[in-house]
């Protein structure tokens, strides 16, 4: 029987040790691939590698053709390999001349060319040129990292900072066309059937050129005037500003035309500006006389023109004058259809008033008169004195037969405008300013950009003098030289355009000042006959010009942890001072922890600190690496006028394992920490030889007491038995 219980016995015990191994082994096993995976897998299972600049990111403005040379401080949170570096410019007028290289500093402060990146002090250099763009903008250009080393996989990275490029475009300056019509040449009389030229000039004295110009003319009847070639209308290409264009018109009369007069008007059509759609006309008007050829008769009529008279009132330039005198028939036959012409008449002598200057008269019989009334204007440009109006008189006798003849009538004692010296006086003023497009800082300079315009039609202005003066506070100075400038002159509805550097006092706040530009200038007049030249006219002008004060933020680390050592995946306290050390306030301050850290809070906001305010703040924060960890404190801010800044700080500390064991007490450098702890696991063999050995110990306890206690119930079986 007892051999029986032990053979049993035996058989349960072997089993349940052997599955005791089994299931310890596998658990063993298991428990050793976890801790070194955990011993190898903590840097793929570790923060983000990242790269951040660590000084103020310069903001870059470019024109067309403009190219940048750009250096960046950079930093890595570790070190890596890095392959390529990138400048994305897609869909931005901006293009990348050669590759973006990586430089470190000799002890010669030198830059020698790297292939890598990390803690230490770097430099991203490229250079940015600016192409071809109608639009003024700012935009912002990632820069991407290729990088990678022996322990992590070659993946892109993009740099915390983006760098800000602001295109700027050429000034649009508005100007527009002015054409005028003038030295028009052309026969005063011409005969049936005659074909002659009519020149003009077409002159642009606008400061825009003038597109779709279309010439045509009014008054080109089949009883007068006539083109001698097809169609009157014309199109002629644009006319830049103060250039001209001669314009040759062919025309005769026709052979149906009525003796007399003929009005024609020179009408041009045109834009202004070439965006424009709505056509500008300006007219001006001439006369040609038509008559027949003179046929000698024996017998004929005559006419005379006789008892000149003119009104009462002395004819004054600028008003009006009538004459009145009489028209006989002083020859042997009756004169049919005669009509009194005036001959090249101007604006600048005397205007008729009224539709039609000329005077006719059905018939005259011999001795017959008839007395006739004729007013006109009186340029205001006409020279005193004496002048007269030069009259073509046509007629017909009996036959048909067309004679001509001319006759002068006298204007007597015309009395001249007198000269109004205050309107003979140029007056200068500023048509245009610009400070530029970036902003006008404070300390700092800008170029000022104007346009100096004489407002008069004819007067120039001389020996200017300009003087450029700031108020009280000194805010304005000239950059280079005296306060003072001298222009040579600047003729009549013309501008002459000025470039001066300014320099902008330090202690200015935001806000507008004044800038006065005082003018001293001389101009000529004709009084009494003589030039005479005035000096010392005075004019000014004040501008604004909105300077901006330069953010002066400070921001300090006192105390990185609240025992000066941190200890990982534990919460502990940053400690930082910020404070605004410029004469505004900043607005919307706000705090932001980048790298080996994590917060508590994505942001911190601090709010509006006062000029010459500041004070002490803390954040929480938790390390996520062992060692030596890297962070970016970065402060944001608004300053009066709405523009937003950036402050950065980096900061370190040194982070001990949760187990107060510090890795790098170990005698290995922190690129090697996973070696380190790849060391120190025990390996797989001894491993499980401890295991067995504990296990054997407790498979004897564990078999004296189950032998005992199966022997004790076999006996009370069998004794239950019997």
């Amino acid at each position: 029987m007892n051999t029986r219980i032990n053979s049993g016995m035996n058989t349960r015990i072997n089993f349940l040790c052997y599955i005791s191994v089994l299931i310890f082994c596998i658990t063993s096993v298991c428990n050793w691939n976890m801790g070194a995976c955990y011993a190898s897998g903590s840097e793929s299972e570790g923060p983000k590698w990242f790269v951040f600049a660590t000084e103020e990111v310069p903001e870059i403005t470019l024109k067309q053709e403009e190219k940048a040379e750009v250096t960046l401080a950079v930093r890595a949170s570790r070190e890596r390999e890095v392959h390529k570096i990138a400048v994305n410019t897609r869909n931005t007028p901006f293009t990348i001349k050669g590759v973006p290289k990586l430089y470190q500093k000799d002890e010669k402060d030198k830059y020698i060319e790297v292939n890598h990146i990390g803690g230490g002090d770097y430099f991203l250099k490229f250079t940015i040129m600016a192409k071809e763009s109608t639009s003024t903008k700012t935009y912002n250009l990632p820069i991407i990292f290729l990088a990678g080393d022996a322990h992590s996989d070659i993946e892109s990275y993009q740099l915390e900072d983006v760098i800000s490029v602001t295109y700027e475009a050429e000034e649009q300056v508005v100007t527009s066309a002015e054409l005028t019509i003038s030295d028009i040449q052309c026969k005063s009389v011409m005969q049936y059937g005659e074909t002659a030229d009519v020149v003009y000039t077409i002159k642009n004295t606008g400061d825009g050129t003038a597109t779709n110009i279309i010439v045509d003319y009014e008054g080109m009847n089949d009883d007068g005037i006539l083109p001698a070639e097809n169609g009157v209308k014309k199109k002629l290409s644009p006319i830049k500003p103060n250039k001209s264009r001669k314009i040759t018109l062919p025309v005769k009369v026709s052979k149906n035309a009525v003796s007399g007069s003929k009005k024609i008007t020179i009408r041009v059509s045109y834009h202004v500006r070439e965006e424009d759609t709505n056509y500008v006309v300006e007219r001006e008007e001439f006369y040609i006389r038509t008559e027949r050829k003179r046929d000698t008769k024996p017998k004929a009529p005559k006419i005379l023109i006789r008892n000149i008279r003119q009104s009462e009132k002395m004819p004054v330039a600028g008003e009006n004058v009538t004459l009145s005198f009489d028209i006989l028939n002083v020859g042997k036959l009756e004169a049919k259809n005669i009509t009194v012409t005036p001959k090249e008449l101007s604006r600048k002598t005397f205007t008729p008033l009224g539709e039609n200057p000329a005077v006719y008269i059905k018939s005259l019989k011999i001795g017959q008169k008839r007395s006739v009334k004729l007013s006109y204007n009186i340029s205001r440009q006409i020279e005193g004195g004496l002048s007269y109006i030069d009259y073509a008189v046509v007629f017909r006798d009996a036959n048909g037969i067309e004679n001509s003849d001319s006759v002068k009538l006298y204007v007597k004692n015309i009395k001249a405008k007198k000269e109004d010296v205050s309107k003979g006086v140029p007056r200068l003023i500023i048509k245009k300013y610009t400070a530029g497009k970036e902003s006008v800082m404070a300390g700092g300079m800008f170029k000022l950009k104007f346009d100096v315009a004489n407002t008069h039609v004819s007067s120039r202005a001389e020996n200017i003098r300009v003087t450029m003066t700031s108020d009280e506070t000194g805010a304005f100075s000239i950059a280079k030289g005296s306060n003072s400038f001298y222009i040579t002159s600047i003729e009549a509805k013309n501008c002459k355009h000025m470039e001066i550097p300014i320099k902008v006092n330090g202690n200015c706040t935001t806000k507008s000042y004044p800038l006065k530009l005082e003018f001293q200038y001389d101009y000529r007049s004709v009084q009494n006959g003589k030039e005479v030249v005035t000096s010392g006219v005075l004019a000014s002008e004040v501008l604004s010009i909105q300077v901006e004060e330069n953010a002066r933020p400070s921001l300090n680390i006192i105390k990185v942890g609240a025992y000066g050592e941190l200890i990982y995946g534990e919460a502990d306290r940053l400690t930082f001072e910020f404070h605004n050390q410029g004469k505004s306030p900043l607005y919307n301050v706000q705090i932001e922890i980048k790298g080996d850290f994590e917060t508590a809070q994505k942001s911190y906001y601090i709010g509006t600190v006062e000029a010459g305010k500041g004070s002490s703040h803390e954040a929480e924060i938790t390390p996520i690496v062992e060692g030596t960890a890297t962070g970016v404190m970065i402060v944001t801010y608004e300053n009066s006028n709405g523009k937003k800044g950036k402050k950065k700080a980096v900061f370190k500390g040194e982070v001990v394992p949760a187990t107060g064991i510090n890795v790098n007490d170990m005698g290995t450098e922190p690129d090697n920490v996973d070696n380190a702890k790849r060391n120190s696991s025990i390996s797989l063999p001894v491993f499980i030889l401890v295991e067995v050995m504990i296990f054997a110990l407790s498979a004897l306890v564990v078999r004296r007491f189950m032998i005992s206690r199966y022997r004790k119930k076999k006996l009370l079986e069998e004794e239950m038995e019997l």
